[in-house]
């Protein structure tokens, strides 16, 4: 038997090792939960007491909220509330609780049951401006299906109340109101939603449809509009014919509007709005191709980005960068290169890239930009020419000189590219 033990550790310890995927094991059976607070344990022993007999706490898969126990200031009475969220039994359906922190006990204020089967983000917002939070949950169901957004209030007797249930394939919160992104599968349309306060309840204040065409969705953010009671809502969209594009809307607190940028963004290339000037505003990408080439006996044909913030009504140019899709950088553009330039993949991998200036029908090599892992990046990558200029997350980048005697506004050198180069988080 201690031999078969051995056998089986030895086996797990190399699939580990291996790096390789095997769909039918599951190591989440060797992860250790993290340890619990004191707090947390007297909200389970409260969670178990309220249900009556054992759970299994649940984690939201995504958004600022990726713990089973949640501490929010809902009630702004008794300082934070816990929001737990665990399975019973064998169906494994999500169900949550409420509690309060009563002279240091925790009392259940409300317990909901779903039909969902994990939780995919949550998110609080005071939208009856009640001075309590309502919760916002992003519900996962069976696979295939699509995700559900349901909206709790705690009314004037701390009863737990739904009051908005829908689809969603994206949502936004807000100061006093949510904002629901979803494509309807079956009719085949896409539209955003206002959730907020109306006459009287909560309620849905203003739809807009979306591009009809959409496939799905690849990144949805938000921003304030300057100084106006509004915010700015960029969709960046998957298109059917597998393009790229990106929607603009503003919210306030009682109509949704559109803005027409669509048709200037339709892109071939997923680039996504990215904050290139640091006002912590998405930037809009719009593509420009470069030049074609062979590469492995198949054309390729890369592109560059110019970047447009919106400011009352129109897009404004802001800078030109080569921005990768599949790596988080972009390297700035200098004006002078824009119409004289292009840029290549290495034909040996991925993860490097060759620029060139264009002259006439002529490419003369620029420098070459690279990314190596940390344990690649040895004294062998040195002498080979490459000079480092940033690192991030096990990751180094770059460069290498590759040309001499080019004009002075085509010259680089590591530090010049170096300031150029911006890694994103």
């Amino acid at each position: 038997m201690k031999r078969i033990r051995l056998l089986i550790l030895t086996v797990i310890t190399a699939i580990l090792l291996s790096g390789c995927n095997f769909t039918s094991f599951d190591t989440e059976l060797l992860l250790t939960a993290p340890l619990m607070t004191p707090s947390d344990q007297e909200i389970q022993k409260s969670i178990s007491s309220a249900i009556g007999g054992s759970f299994e706490l649940v984690y939201p898969k995504s958004g600022n909220y990726q713990t089973p126990i949640i501490l929010a200031d809902i009630t702004s009475v008794t300082g934070s509330e816990a929001v737990c969220f665990y399975t019973t039994g064998a169906d494994k359906l999500v169900s949550f609780i409420i509690l309060e922190n009563r002279d240091g006990k925790w009392v259940a204020l409300g317990l909901k049951k779903s039909q969902a089967t994990g939780v995919e983000r949550v998110s609080f917002c005071d939208i009856d401006t009640d001075g309590k939070k309502e919760l916002v949950i992003g519900w996962q169901y069976l696979s295939g299906q699509e995700n559900g957004i349901e909206i709790f209030t705690l009314n004037g007797n701390n009863f737990l109340e739904s009051v908005y249930t829908g689809l969603y394939s994206e949502f936004l919160t807000f100061k006093e109101s949510v904002v629901v992104i979803s494509k309807n599968s079956t009719a085949g349309t896409s539209s955003a939603t206002l959730i907020g306060k109306g006459s009287q309840k909560i309620e849905v204040l203003s739809t807009v449809s979306l591009n009809n065409a959409i496939a799905g969705f690849s990144k949805v953010q938000s921003a304030p509009n300057g100084d106006k009671k509004e915010e700015l809502i960029f969709v960046d969209e998957i298109l059917e014919n597998h393009t790229y594009t990106t929607e603009l809307l503003t919210a306030t607190e009682k109509a949704l509007n559109v803005i027409a940028v669509g048709a200037k963004t339709v892109r071939v290339r997923a680039y996504v709005c990215t904050d290139v000037n640091g006002d912590k505003v998405p930037d809009i990408p719009i593509e420009r191709q470069l030049e074609p080439y062979t590469r492995n006996q198949t054309e390729e044909r890369l592109s560059y980005v110019d970047w447009h913030s919106y400011n009352e009504g129109e897009l404004k140019y802001i800078k030109s960068t080569y921005t990768s899709v599949n790596e988080p950088f972009y390297i700035e553009l200098p004006n002078e290169w824009l119409k004289s330039f292009t840029v290549e993949r290495n034909a040996n991998t991925e993860r490097m890239i060759h620029f060139y200036m264009l002259d006439g029908d002529k490419k003369e090599p620029m420098f070459s930009f690279r990314i190596f892992s940390q344990q690649e990046f040895d004294d062998k990558k040195l002498q080979e020419g490459w000079v480092q200029i940033g690192s991030a997350n096990e990751n180094v980048y770059t460069y290498r000189k590759d040309g001499e005697g080019l004009p002075k506004a085509f010259t680089t050198d590591a530090n010049s590219i170096k300031e150029r180069l911006k890694v994103l988080s």
